[in-house]
């Protein structure tokens, strides 16, 4: 029965949305800092030739595909919270002083980071674990949070929510906020 909501048609597309947003991230990257060359027509070649290599690698391919919709809620978020910033009365000068503000720099550059690392696990994971392991990893009824399984997500979930784990992130994090207010100046 067909949807509304059915867009499973659309994965036979990915190859044309990976090469598309490819080229034009490249081609706008190059024709706005001029760094190559001077002329569109080389800049348009060498995306060109990018988005074909990029689409060629599966493992590409699948990064790109995994990371692209996280990149966009990225967008809708920062562009929601600049429509916050405009209702209390700030203008399009208040928003170039946000942007360039080191801490929201910061903040972007360490969740784009998040998303590539993410999407590149999402793209390597099972094909990792499957060269390093041998396949006939044996679980027991007793140990649920084994990380010796063939399955990827099972042992990154069992990684990321193991006890010591956490403990070493709210720790990072207690050293981070008290090395930040030993670091402050008194105003």
């Amino acid at each position: 029965m067909a949807t509304v909501l059915d867009l499973g048609f659309i994965s036979n597309f990915s190859y044309l949305f990976t090469f598309l947003l490819v080229f034009v991230l490249v081609f706008s990257i190059l024709e706005s800092k001029k760094f190559l060359s001077q002329s569109t027509g080389v800049n348009g070649i060498i995306a060109l030739c990018l988005a074909i290599i990029v689409n060629l690698s599966s493992t590409a391919r699948t990064a790109i595909t995994n990371a692209a919709p996280w990149f966009v809620a990225l967008a809708f978020f920062i562009f929601f919270l600049l429509l916050l910033y405009t209702i209390f009365g700030a203008g399009e000068k208040d928003f170039k002083e946000v942007l360039k503000d080191i801490r929201v720099v910061n903040w972007i550059i360490a969740l784009s980071v998040i998303i590539a690392l993410i999407a590149l696990g999402n793209a390597l994971g099972q094909s990792l674990l499957s060269r390093t392991t041998n396949q006939s990893a044996i679980t027991t009824e007793l140990n649920t949070t084994a990380t010796n399984t063939t399955s990827y997500q099972t042992n990154l979930v069992n990684t990321l929510f193991n006890s010591k784990v956490l403990g070493l992130i709210l720790l990072l994090i207690i050293a981070s906020f008290t090395i930040r207010q030993l670091s402050m100046k008194d105003e």
